[in-house]
């Protein structure tokens, strides 16, 4: 990054230098449960939506390819800062702290309201449906809709192209490979991760309106310029 660009953004990491509250962005009760309650049920499993979800599911494993399988078992662990790796080609969670702080929190965010859903609908596992159906990622807690991976998906990659608007393709195109995964791996149906998707969106926007959000992403950007200013490689990449 040139100098000329690069000082803006130390600038205004040095006058945001004192990290906001999370109380003073974080979603608001009322928001979770309005959120919560526009998501549609799942399909019966007797309806042809809810036949065609466990048909999916097992016709996506008879075709699973040890790659495939691997990739599932990865994306099942990924973290918020695990997004901006494939940019510039180094492990950022530990030279981050602003920002991993900030999406701590919204992880809690998006687990605040993905948990309603689930309890309102209560809908088992594929695998706790169908003994066919043959996980490959380690089994996951809690009911299987709206899928809480394909919600984070969604909700981390709004806000990282807000951060870093310039990727915001590359962070779009990462949405649907997550809800894929969270399918190849058994542990969700389609309608799932549809759902789930389309709730992180809607949680996204609901953030990006709370007081507070436009700085701390700001600031945010101004961290990560910081620590790729001394990283040649990683800029190149």
């Amino acid at each position: 990054m040139k100098p000329s660009r690069l000082l803006p953004r130390l600038l205004a990491l040095c006058l945001l230098a004192a990290a906001l509250p999370a109380e003073a962005w974080r979603l608001p009760d009322e928001a979770a449960a309005r959120l919560a309650a526009g998501v549609p049920p799942p399909p019966d499993d007797a309806s042809p939506a809810g036949l065609a979800d466990l048909q999916t599911v097992l016709q996506v494993q008879a075709a699973r390819t040890p790659e495939q399988a691997a990739a599932a078992a990865s994306h099942a662990v990924r973290l918020p800062l695990d997004l901006v790796a494939p940019l510039f080609g180094t492990d950022l969670r530990d030279k981050l702290p602003r920002a991993a702080a900030f999406f701590s929190e919204v992880h809690k965010t998006g687990d605040r309201v993905v948990d309603r859903v689930k309890d309102t609908y209560r809908r088992p596992r594929p695998w706790q449906r169908s003994d066919d159906v043959q996980p490959c990622v380690y089994i996951p807690r809690g009911f299987s809709y709206p899928s809480g991976h394909s919600l984070n998906a969604a909700l981390w990659a709004a806000l990282w192209s807000e951060i870093l608007p310039e990727y915001a393709a590359f962070f779009s195109a990462g949405i649907p490979s997550a809800m894929w995964n969270r399918v190849v791996g058994g542990a969700h149906y389609p309608s799932d991760t549809q759902a789930g998707a389309l709730l992180g969106g809607q949680i996204a926007v609901e953030i990006l309106k709370t007081p507070g959000v436009r700085d701390e992403l700001a600031a945010i950007r101004a961290e990560l310029d910081a620590v790729l200013a001394g990283q040649p490689a990683a800029v190149a990449a």
